[in-house]
């Protein structure tokens, strides 16, 4: 749950799929550096060294395969993540994608699930642990219980295995507790969480406010789908409701914001229960 502040570099001609690639990027918690071909990518590289490159395959002046090769050239990319985008899933192979040095490839409309997959592997490909987990930004009072006292935290971020609380008198790590998240539409969730971690005011409060992080525990999956129905919501509900040509989608194509969302709590939520209201 703690901001890298990663950045990623999009190269893409398309003006409105770098604009809602960029916001929901952004709203994942990267910075965005928007390219309209692959020249101005590497000029971009030529100042800036990113976390992750997604390159558009089709752009004019130089494609995305062209400015794989000029990437691959320089010593100090050799490590770098270059993912490449099609909207022609025959153009590309995942083998060819990987013998021309790319990390990984993705065809449009992008799945937000499959965006999230992507750039997570991607980012953390050095690592032992990949974080999975979708998060957002979540602006919201979280009630907190520990034994027999109850108190209110104002949420920083929410992600499916847990959430950041602001608080400069932090819990003990390992601190088992209860927590009761208002999701949307005045939908509640009672979770148990045990504090993960602490963030002090004077050593991190330029990177991230201090606080704690609590990590959800033995959700159930009615909780789970929940979670990622809400997180999915503030990521992306507007996005896909307002785009006229379809760049986005949640996990396939032709369906709307809202009923997709909840379809992912599914039946077996239905049966158990949603959140319940207040």
């Amino acid at each position: 749950m703690k901001d890298d502040n990663r950045i990623v570099l999009v190269a893409d001609d398309h003006e409105t799929f770098v604009m809602y690639i960029s916001i929901l990027l952004r709203r994942m918690g990267f910075t965005v550096i928007p390219a309209e071909n692959g020249k101005a990518a590497l000029e971009f590289l030529d100042m800036v060294v990113p976390d992750l490159v997604l390159l558009d395959i089709n752009m004019p002046v130089m494609g995305g395969l062209e400015t794989l090769d000029a990437i691959r050239c320089q010593e100090r990319f050799a490590d770098l993540p270059v993912v490449i985008i099609t909207a022609y899933s025959k153009q590309l192979t995942f083998e060819e994608c990987r013998k021309r040095g790319g990390f990984d490839f993705m065809t449009k409309p992008l799945s937000l699930l499959d965006l999230n997959r992507v750039v997570q592997r991607c980012l953390d490909h050095e690592r032992t642990k990949v974080r999975r987990n979708l998060r957002c930004s979540f602006q919201k009072k979280v009630e907190l219980r520990h034994g027999e006292q109850t108190r209110d935290y104002f949420a920083l971020t929410l992600s499916e295995g847990g959430v950041y609380l602001r608080t400069m008198n932090p819990l003990p790590v390992g601190t088992e507790v209860d927590l009761t998240l208002s999701l949307k539409k005045g939908q509640r969730l009672s979770v148990k969480g045990r504090v993960l971690y602490h963030v002090g005011i004077f050593s991190d409060i330029c990177r991230v406010d201090p606080g704690m992080a609590v990590e959800f525990q033995a959700l159930e999956p009615n909780q789970e789908a929940a979670l990622r129905a809400c997180i999915l919501e503030l990521l992306a509900g507007d996005l896909l409701e307002e785009q006229q040509e379809q760049v986005l989608t949640l996990n396939g194509p032709g369906r709307r914001p809202v009923e997709a969302v909840w379809d992912l709590v599914g039946k077996e939520g239905e049966e158990r229960g949603r959140p319940t209201p207040p």
